[in-house]
């Protein structure tokens, strides 16, 4: 088969590049973001044509080219630059290169990646937090994404104990509360289809069940009846869409603490409920009361400690932050010190894991670009 002509418009391309770079091949090939030996093949045959002859620069007076009996040029080919110009460096500094072979990766899929998120608060998530939450999970395509809590604000279900001031902290109906988590699991779902999504209750979410217990004036048929109808689980279709709900009243995985699943060697809950402090008061009576790694959210705010346990190996708590707005209308006359983010977990086969805490900034990430797989 032929060889395809090179259209006119990457010849005038070419001319415009070499201009550009007075005439140097090397630098008009970068220009391009082509390999120099094909900006030199390129020129050659554009200058066996009339057409295009006299509208190449030369090359500057003395310049060598690459490939052009430039011994330095030469050894610079496609995928050597780089080990070409460290070696030379080591050289000068009297150390002998060495090439660092990357680690086979092991046979089996032996590591999980878990996805921790904190509270998003249905009509009070910040949208800016999501979406880059979202674009995370998507690149991250993590084995399991957990959600610790609060994925509803429910706050009309205690509006009877909101002031005047603060009516608007309830403007928003229990339907659209319910249409924006849902909205927030279909994206999750969406992001990560191979993920298995677990989903923990927090203290907002119960507001719809002890609302109905309450209506119901405690008769449990007819709480039964309006829980069906108003409760967070119910409302979201975990069931239709196989995400499995623990409850902060029911144990799980052999734990003594309700609310709370154990994955590895890492504990996941909501949070600290009285006398949890905030921040890294928070994580550390969170490790006082658990005796072991655990991840939570509920306080909204980021932090992490890591300390030395009596068996002599190492726990931590991750204080995860939240994905709701940092600033809401019952805080209105004191800053809060919130802080969105989410947490990573490498876990291994043996329940050691690697933590990453990862901060979202004004609605951008800092998870680098990691390369998994």
């Amino acid at each position: 088969m032929a060889k395809p002509r090179l259209a006119d418009a990457e010849k005038r391309k070419t001319i415009a590049a070499l201009k550009k770079a007075k005439g140097s091949r090397a630098y008009a090939a970068s220009l391009m973001g082509v390999e120099p030996t094909a900006l030199r093949s390129r020129v050659a045959n554009m200058l066996r044509d009339p057409k295009w002859r006299t509208q190449i620069p030369p090359a500057p007076s003395g310049a060598r080219d690459v490939g052009q009996g430039d011994p330095v040029a030469d050894a610079i080919k496609a995928g050597q630059r780089i080990r070409y110009l460290e070696g030379q460096v080591e050289r000068l500094r009297g150390v002998k290169a060495r090439r660092v072979r990357p680690a086979k990766k092991r046979s089996g899929k032996d590591d999980e990646i878990l996805v921790a998120w904190p509270d998003l608060h249905g009509s009070q998530q910040d949208p800016a937090a999501v979406a880059a939450f979202l674009g995370d999970l998507k690149r991250l395509q993590p084995d399991r994404a957990v959600g610790l809590g609060d994925i509803v604000d429910a706050g009309g279900f205690l509006a009877q104990h909101h002031v005047w001031g603060f009516v608007a902290e309830a403007s928003y109906t229990w339907e659209e509360d319910v249409a924006a988590a849902n909205s927030f699991l279909d994206s999750v779902q969406g992001a990560a289809p191979n993920a298995r999504i677990e989903l923990i209750a927090g203290n907002h979410c119960e507001r719809p069940e002890r609302w109905a217990v309450t209506s119901a004036l405690r008769n449990r048929a007819d709480a039964e009846f309006l829980r069906r109808r108003v409760a967070t689980d119910e409302a979201l279709g975990l069931r239709r869409r196989g995400i499995p709900y623990y409850r902060r009243s029911e144990h799980y995985d052999g734990l003594s603490v309700q609310g709370t699943i154990r994955r590895g060697k890492l504990l996941l809950t909501h949070g600290p409920q009285r006398g949890g402090g905030s921040g890294l008061s928070a994580g550390a009576n969170m490790l006082r009361r658990y005796g072991s790694s655990v991840a939570f959210g509920h306080t909204h705010r980021v932090s992490t400690l890591i300390e030395r346990s009596v068996s002599g190996g190492t726990i931590g708590s991750f204080n995860l932050g939240c994905l709701s707005k940092l600033q809401p209308l019952w805080q209105h006359s004191e800053p809060t010190s919130w802080n969105h983010a989410f947490g990573v977990f490498v876990m291994a086969r043996s329940g050691r894991f690697l933590p990453i805490v990862v901060p979202i900034v004004n609605g951008v990430s800092l998870l680098p670009e990691l390369k998994l797989g």
